[in-house]
């Protein structure tokens, strides 16, 4: 568990995040508590609380992707085994970003169906997926 704390506090002060999801469920009831403890107030880690199994879970957030309401890069480092793990579905082996995944569009759809509307204020050149090309300048998930 210690391991698990580290990473997780050390991930959390170099992203920032908003808003930190953590399953209250087996070694994530214990974790939730040490970044409580931890971490600065704006980083505290948010409970979830599933009630279904995982591919339940997926399909109840399913049409957000399906209606084209889900943008990503067009290349990352994460990009290929997150994409694998997400058209895998439920055919593969891990399935942690998936469910991450689908937490925190649970979280979005609950709390601010705004944030997937796309805004595009006047003409600019914007890719298929709605960004520009200067969008994709860095990786913001990549750490090297």
């Amino acid at each position: 568990m210690p391991d698990l704390v580290k990473k997780a506090v050390e991930l959390a002060m170099h992203y920032r995040p908003q808003h930190l999801f953590i399953e209250d469920k087996a070694s994530g009831e214990a974790l939730i508590q040490f970044l409580r403890m931890e971490l600065p107030t704006h980083h505290c880690p948010m409970p979830r609380n599933p009630t279904t199994d995982k591919v339940t879970r997926a399909e109840g957030v399913s049409p957000i992707v399906e209606n084209g309401r889900l943008f990503l890069p067009t290349e990352s480092a994460w990009l290929g085994e997150f994409k694998a793990e997400l058209l895998g579905f439920s055919n593969v082996r891990y399935l942690d970003q998936v469910d991450a995944f689908r937490q925190m569009l649970e979280w979005i759809r609950e709390h601010d169906a705004v944030a997937f509307v796309p805004s595009n204020a006047g003409p600019e050149i914007m890719d298929e997926y709605g960004a520009q090309p200067s969008d994709y300048d860095s990786d913001p998930w990549n750490v090297d």
